[in-house]
């Protein structure tokens, strides 16, 4: 099957695309979804809105789609402020390092 997809690069104008190009994206919010690719005219990310007929179409030709999981706009309660903010990337990167320490095994075994 040797689809093209024609869509619009603000920069560059009409862009003609294999399934392949794109990233087509849910997210956790209802009918919030999209889709990408790197411009190969400007190489900008170009990203835009998929309603669910553009979204069916897109799958039906092979675009590769993912589902944004609902933790990425998950927020927290901070313990020193009164208002709330999401996680940052501070956060995943000292969770991860947190989770790569032995450390926090042994007060688990302990019980």
């Amino acid at each position: 099957m040797n689809t093209h997809i024609t869509t619009t690069c603000p920069r560059c104008g009409t862009v003609v695309l294999r399934p392949e190009d794109l990233r087509l994206i849910r997210g956790p919010v209802k009918d919030e979804a999209w889709y990408c690719w790197d411009c190969s005219g400007c190489g900008h990310l170009v990203r835009k809105e998929a309603a669910d007929g553009v979204w069916q179409a897109l799958t039906r030709v092979g675009v590769p789609s993912w589902q944004v999981p609902a933790e990425v706009i998950e927020r927290c309660r901070d313990r020193d402020l009164d208002d709330r903010r999401p996680v940052g990337t501070d956060d995943v990167l000292d969770a991860i390092l947190f989770l790569r320490s032995r450390s926090f095994l042994a007060p688990l075994a302990a019980g």
